[in-house]
């Protein structure tokens, strides 16, 4: 072999292992960030990186391992114009990581599970610090956000179908595209065996990955082709489907199964009108249902004031003609408490509560709107004297008024009688039998001047009419 042909073999083997070395010291340390000229270099470093891990496990690894550093990335690219491209970085790296968690073996799944959990908490935290995209593209941001939580969820789920949530679309394509991150439009040759591996902004999985570049790209141009579902699949819509874009619902592994993200959704009515059974709630569907399924249903009455215009069927025969919430809290029928504030009608309702002979008046002028017993009655409201009505008298009582002894409405006992009320008659109408064994004949009157006290009696001995002393006073002499 001549020397020339030895030295030629020579210096290609250098450079190739320098190619080489170059390749997986960019694969390796990842220097770079989305934005910087040579952030594709290393891009390409890291897809023959992980191209050449043949074991599932590990190549599944990797891929976690590189969502990590496109994460990192992010954070490093937070408020900056460069965070919505460092997103689509992070969001490509997390489905190819997803699917090849989503396949990998049951011996390995478990562990990489769990680091998939903790990559999308990480996720997480580094979308709560960004800046630009909330305000530049908010979609984009609470759809990403909302993936990388429905991630999180599964992957902590053993039972969860990962493969369902891998390329999600959350309209980032469409974001690069409208800033101008493609380049401007131009026509090129697709070059031979061109991979989705080149194709991050727009990751190409699942029926994607099988398509021809050409059947994007019509006119030989990268920009400027369509990102959106229907550009390609409105005929494929069925008769008054949801007029939404096609990734709400499905995903690019396939139309079935179907799971709509209803974050920022309002007008349920929109779509679920023809769900609605005769005589319902006119109101939202999220007022009572949850969207992963229409039960159970628990309705949120905050702010609802009309429960007559839901519950009026439920109401039994008499029943009080106020609102539901007058008397029932919103969790039960059971455990009924009367709010009676600003009530004073009390027989509307208790007229069927009354003893037999009972007072007519309102129930509130004795009773609590707590209970019945312990029952007080406020005399004040009463006019005139005549007690009687409700208070009838004892056996052989006397006939005046009861105002003219009770004075104390609130104790029977302490009773003071005003004799004027006696007209003369004789006082032993009322007291007879109460005076002592041998008591003189005469009227009380005649000793008994003081009308409030027994005791203090003074006797007038005309009334004795030339009897002798000795009556009243035989036994009371001293001796001898």
């Amino acid at each position: 072999m001549s020397r020339f042909i030895k030295t030629a073999i020579a210096l290609m083997i250098a450079i190739g292992m320098a190619t080489g070395g170059t390749t997986f010291a960019l694969a390796a340390t990842g220097p770079f960030l989305p934005g910087d000229l040579l952030f594709p270099a290393e891009r390409m470093a890291e897809g023959a990186w992980a191209g050449l891990t043949f074991e599932s496990a590990q190549h599944a690894s990797v891929l976690l391992n590189l969502a990590d550093r496109r994460a990192r990335n992010l954070r490093d690219r937070a408020g900056t114009e460069h965070e919505l491209l460092a997103l689509a970085y992070l969001d490509a790296a997390i489905d190819d990581a997803v699917a090849t968690v989503a396949s990998s073996p049951a011996a390995s799944s478990a562990q990489l599970r769990s680091r998939l959990a903790s990559m999308s908490g990480d996720a997480l935290a580094v979308l709560d610090t960004l800046t630009v995209l909330p305000s530049s593209h908010p979609d984009v941001y609470a759809n990403a956000k909302a993936k990388v939580e429905a991630i999180r969820i599964a992957a902590n789920d053993p039972d969860a179908d990962l493969s369902q949530l891998a390329s999600l679309n959350i309209g980032i394509a469409e974001a690069l595209a409208a800033e101008g991150e493609l380049g401007a439009p131009r026509s090129v040759p697709f070059p031979p065996n061109s991979t989705a591996a080149a194709h991050q902004f727009f990751p190409l999985t699942g029926k994607h990955a099988t398509l021809a570049c050409s059947s994007c790209h019509t006119t030989g141009q990268y920009k400027g082709t369509p990102g959106e579902c229907t550009a390609c699949h409105a005929d494929k819509t069925p008769t008054d489907h949801f007029e939404g874009d096609c990734a709400s619902c499905h995903t690019a592994m396939g139309w079935k199964p179907a799971m709509y993200n209803h974050s920022g959704t309002a007008d349920c009515i929109s779509c679920h009108s023809d769900d609605e059974p005769a005589n319902h709630f006119d109101g939202q569907c999220s007022d009572c249902h949850r969207t992963a399924a229409w039960k159970p249903v628990n309705f949120n009455h905050i702010g609802a004031a009309d429960c007559a215009a839901c519950h009026a069927d439920e109401k039994p025969a008499k029943h009080f003609e106020g609102q539901c919430s007058n008397c029932h809290a919103v969790d039960s029928w059971k455990h009924v408490k009367m709010d009676h504030n600003g009530l004073a009608d009390c027989l509307a309702c208790h007229t069927a509560d009354a003893p037999a002979n009972h007072w007519s008046g309102q129930c509130s002028l004795c009773h609590s709107a707590v209970t019945w017993t312990g029952a007080v009655f406020n005399h004040t409201t009463i006019t005139g004297a005549d007690c009687a009505p409700c208070h009838s008298a004892p056996d052989h009582h006397f006939g005046t008024p009861c105002g003219a002894c009770h004075r104390d409405t609130a104790n029977w006992s302490n009773a003071s009688f005003d004799h004027s009320f006696a007209g003369g008659r004789d006082c032993a109408e009322c007291h007879k039998g109460r005076e002592p064994a041998n008591h003189f004949g005469t009227p009380c009157g005649a000793c008994h001047r003081d009308t409030a006290n027994w005791s203090n009696a003074s006797f007038d001995h005309s009334f004795a009419g030339g009897r002798d002393c000795a009556e009243c006073h035989k036994g009371r002499e001293p001796a001898n």
